[in-house]
């Protein structure tokens, strides 16, 4: 992949900007003092666990099953290829599965995302819920 194709790729994941949710986040980082003023707070032989306190505090992400992949993952695990069924597990900050269906399967031993779905080619999204799905 050259990095012709890599700007590519981001500009098309990213052309139509950021959300409001995203641009906050991308901020927090991007302003956050333990970051910026590294070298100015380092005090020598002082010890902190810096990363969670910048990092995973604010925005933590978790490892997903999205609803449309469980049969394939189930059919992985049974085949005992658990490399390509971990490989179906999506990264999502915890603030995307505050407003959906989602439960730790004890089964799986994951989290299955079921008002997510994923799709090769743009990613996971979260499912659009129409007025015939609730009737159906």
């Amino acid at each position: 992949m050259s990095e012709a194709d890599l700007v590519y790729a981001c500009d098309k994941v990213y052309e139509e900007g950021y959300t409001e949710e995203q641009w906050k986040d991308f901020n927090q980082g991007f302003q956050n003092s333990t970051i910026n003023q590294f070298f100015e707070k380092l005090i020598a032989a002082d010890w902190r666990d810096w990363v969670e306190e910048v990092i995973e505090n604010q925005n933590m992400k978790v490892d997903i099953l999205c609803g449309n992949l469980t049969d394939k993952f189930d059919q992985y695990r049974k085949e005992g290829d658990f490399i390509r069924a971990n490989q179906l597990l999506v990264s999502v900050y915890r603030y995307e599965l505050d407003k959906t269906v989602y439960q730790k399967d004890e089964k799986r031993k994951v989290i299955v995302a079921y008002d997510f779905i994923y799709e090769c080619d743009t990613g996971y999204k979260k499912k659009v819920d129409s007025i015939d799905e609730r009737i159906l």
